[in-house]
């Protein structure tokens, strides 16, 4: 969980540093009743974003520290965007009205603002280009990407993330099969660059990991 004080909107939040004790604390258990006005901080867990265009869906998640509906503050199409709890989560929502009154003649609140939307549309694009890889690549890129986002991943010598959503979610965000996610979780197990323990994945060859991400292409060997 993040603290307040470590909040990326700390500096403008209309609630203070006192986000744990006050209102905008929100607990999510299950079904999360999104507003389309609001600014979301992820306390805790994990929310699942997706939005659908045309036949297509796209899903993303967002982790401790990191927010979701920054869209709300420059245009109101926000209908075709759900979010949806992955697990036990807490959040701070942040009124649309509150955020952008003190935005006015604020310089510090502006750039606060900016780089909180530019950080969640960077999300969004690493999600849809990563569509482009290979489904052995896609799979490399999200768990390097998840050992970085995950605060408690283990720093040592190999780095283990517990994800916090399930197959299906993940499969929907690599924009694959459910059952193709798990043959290339099965093959990368087979050939020891991660080892599989439910949703623990411990990544045992990360530099083998980081040339098949940066690749985009199929796992081979190079032994």
């Amino acid at each position: 969980m993040i603290q307040a004080e470590s909040c990326p909107l700390n500096a403008i939040c209309p609630y203070g540093g006192r986000a744990s004790e006050g209102e905008a604390l929100h607990v999510v258990r299950q079904g999360l009743q999104f507003s389309p006005d609001t600014v979301y901080v992820v306390r805790s867990g994990c929310i699942r974003i997706s939005e659908r265009s045309g036949d297509l869906e796209w899903a993303s998640f967002r982790l401790p520290g990191e927010l979701f509906g920054t869209r709300s503050l420059f245009n109101n199409d926000m209908k075709r965007v759900r979010a949806m709890a992955t697990m036990d989560s807490q959040l701070c929502r942040l009124p649309r009205r509150l955020l952008l009154g003190r935005s006015q003649d604020n310089l510090q609140a502006i750039q606060s603002i900016g780089q909180a939307f530019a950080s969640e549309q960077a999300l969004l694009q690493a999600s849809l280009y990563r569509h482009r890889m290979h489904s052995d690549a896609r799979v490399a890129d999200f768990l390097l990407e998840m050992c970085r986002r995950l605060p408690e991943m283990d720093k040592g010598a190999a780095p283990r993330v517990e994800l916090r959503m399930s197959r299906s979610d993940i499969a929907c965000h690599l924009g694959m099969a459910q059952e193709t996610l798990s043959r290339v979780l099965r093959r990368l197990a087979e050939t020891r660059l991660i080892e599989v323990n439910g949703r623990g994945i411990g990544l045992l060859d990360m530099a083998e990991l980081r040339y098949l991400s940066v690749s985009g292409k199929e796992y081979v060997s190079r032994l």
